[in-house]
């Protein structure tokens, strides 16, 4: 946990928020490790389902996204669905 806040509030700043790999990157690794790469509660985690960022997913070779949450509402559920 210590090692959690040395990061995170490090050097001058205040606060240094973590860096993320990118979902091409991301999806990569995951499938060379032998994973399967999914995207969890997108209505959530990507602003209610940004389809930017799905499309994106979508290309660099996603396997799956979790259409049925607790994030979700019956419409955004099938939304996901048809996606």
């Amino acid at each position: 946990m210590k090692d959690f806040f040395d990061r995170l509030f490090a050097g001058d700043m205040a606060l240094q928020m973590p860096s993320f790999a990118a979902p091409e990157e991301a999806v990569r690794v995951i499938h060379q490790a032998g994973g399967v790469a999914v995207c969890a509660h997108p209505g959530h985690s990507t602003r209610h389902g940004e389809t930017v960022l799905l499309k994106r997913l979508l290309d660099c070779g996603i396997d799956g996204l979790e259409c049925y949450s607790p994030y979700h509402d019956e419409e955004t559920t099938q939304g996901y669905l048809r996606f």
